[in-house]
C-alpha cells in the first residue's frame, strides 16, 4: 500500500468518525462521571461545547486513552494540575497572564492568585455545565488526526495547533 493510499484511508475513517462524534446525544459531563456511561479505559476523542444565543458553540476537543479519567481531569475530580482546559479558560475569563514558565510547577503558582483562585472554581462549575460528546477511537494515529480535524473545523476556541 502506498503512503498516499494509507492516508487517504485514515482521511476517510476520521471524516466518519467525526460525524459520529458531532451526531451523537451531547451530555452533560457531571452525569457522565456519575452515571457511568463511558466504560474504562475507552480510548477516544472529545468535545466540549456550550449554547450561546441559541447557537451552539465548540469550545474544546481532546484526545485520551482513557476518557473517563481525562474528563475527571477536566472536572478537576484528580487534582488542579491536569486540568488543563479550566486553566485556559481562567486565563481568558480573569485576564490574568499565565506566569512564565519555570522549572516548578508554573500552574501551581498561579493558584497563590486569589482571583485566579476563584477564577478556576467558577471554570470548572462552567465545564461541569457544559455538554460533552466523545467517540472511541482505538487508534493513536486515528485520535491524533480526529483531535485536530475536529477541533479545526468546528473552530474550537481553545485549541491552539501552532
Amino acid at each position: 500500500m502506498t503512503d498516499d493510499l494509507f492516508f487517504d484511508e485514515r482521511l476517510t475513517t476520521v471524516k466518519e468518525l467525526f460525524k459520529e462524534l458531532i451526531y451523537c446525544p451531547a451530555m452533560m459531563p457531571i452525569h457522565v462521571l456519575t452515571e457511568g456511561t463511558i466504560p474504562p479505559k475507552t480510548s477516544g476523542v472529545y468535545v466540549f461545547s456550550e449554547m450561546a444565543d441559541g447557537n451552539e458553540r465548540y469550545m474544546y476537543v481532546g484526545q485520551s486513552i482513557g476518557i473517563l479519567e481525562r474528563l475527571r481531569e477536566h472536572c478537576g475530580r484528580l487534582g488542579r494540575k491536569k486540568a488543563n482546559f479550566a486553566y485556559m479558560l481562567t486565563v481568558e475569563s480573569t485576564g490574568l497572564k499565565p506566569i512564565p514558565y519555570s522549572p516548578d510547577n508554573t500552574k501551581r503558582r498561579m493558584f497563590d492568585v486569589k482571583s485566579f483562585k476563584e477564577g478556576f472554581d467558577r471554570s470548572i462549575e462552567r465545564i461541569e455545565s457544559m455538554m460533552y460528546r466523545w467517540v472511541a477511537v482505538k487508534s493513536k494515529l486515528e485520535r491524533n488526526l480526529l483531535e485536530i480535524y475536529a477541533a479545526v473545523t468546528l473552530g474550537a476556541r481553545f485549541n491552539k495547533f501552532d
